[in-house]
């Protein structure tokens, strides 16, 4: 069953470190830091898991909503990026259609840790300003992440599975389920820093 807390890895305090040294002071006067990350993801499709997620980086975020959508992405990127590995062993254990679903689960789930990573890259660096067109594309790739996602997850539910696959399936979808939660919360932080309103 996958965890409920955030991956953590060196790898991604290292980059969490290098985003993070970089922000600027407040930019949102009166508010406590928590109470600003509370009112960023209410605009998240799982608010509550983009708040409980996010919480913990808040002096680090220090207010600073570019800061926000940076960290929302590695985490993103955290969770998801084991994934493919996983399936992968799970798929060794198996043939016919059962191994064939699961190889084009580890395909999609492939592709969106290339997505993300790339949006990682839209608005990453030491600037303390992301163009327009940065964003929009890092949204884009977002979008891409989330469908690649759903993807896998819709070759696990599919019916006709051989005896003893569904339980697999199911634990797949879950934590694939989960990783979803945190790209799409990633992609409204992100989406957020468009001051155009979308079409």
């Amino acid at each position: 069953m996958a965890s409920s807390k955030p991956l953590a890895s060196s790898s991604l305090l290292v980059i969490l470190s290098f985003i993070l040294s970089s922000a600027t002071p407040s930019t949102v006067a009166g508010d406590a830091p928590t109470d600003f990350i509370r009112k960023r993801c209410i605009i998240a499709g799982c608010s509550g898991l983009c708040f409980d997620s996010l919480a913990p980086f808040a002096s680090t975020v220090n207010q600073n909503p570019l800061v926000l959508a940076r960290v929302a992405l590695n985490l993103a990127l955290g969770r998801l990026r084991y994934l493919p590995g996983h399936v992968s062993k799970l798929s060794g254990a198996w043939a016919g259609g059962e191994a064939e679903r699961l190889n084009f689960c580890c395909r999609n789930l492939d592709d969106a840790v290339g997505f993300v990573k790339r949006a990682v890259d839209e608005i990453s660096g030491p600037e303390q300003r992301v163009s327009p067109v940065s964003v929009r594309q890092a949204r884009t790739l977002l979008g891409a992440a989330l469908s690649s996602e759903s993807l896998c997850v819709d070759a696990m539910k599919k019916p006709g599975v051989g005896g003893g696959f569904q339980q697999v399936g199911d634990d797949v979808s879950k934590r694939v389920h989960l990783a979803n939660y945190y790209t799409w919360n990633a992609q409204a932080l992100v989406t957020s820093l468009d001051p155009t309103p979308s079409p």
